[in-house]
């Protein structure tokens, strides 16, 4: 026969012991730092740089060709569907 030790668990007894870490997603990282959390937050929100990369963020200039006519067709077209 089987003693009590071989049996199987029970769902609640499973639920107990909590999930298994080799098949569970980790949610959220575990920085125990507050200053260290929040910047952790910013930089995955893509407010703060880190500072390995120091890329600058294209701005409109940068992003509009100067010889571009304001009143063509074709930008009146993207404002349109912008707008």
């Amino acid at each position: 026969m089987t003693s009590r030790a071989e049996k199987k668990m029970t769902k609640r007894q499973r639920r107990m012991q909590g999930p298994n870490p080799a098949n569970t997603w980790q949610q959220q990282p575990n920085i125990k730092s507050s200053a260290a959390r929040a910047k952790a937050y910013l930089l995955d929100a893509g407010l703060h740089q880190a500072s390995k990369a120091k890329s600058k963020k294209p701005t409109a200039e940068d992003l509009l060709d100067p010889k571009l006519d304001l009143n063509s067709p074709e930008v009146k077209f993207g404002r349109m569907l912008g707008g």
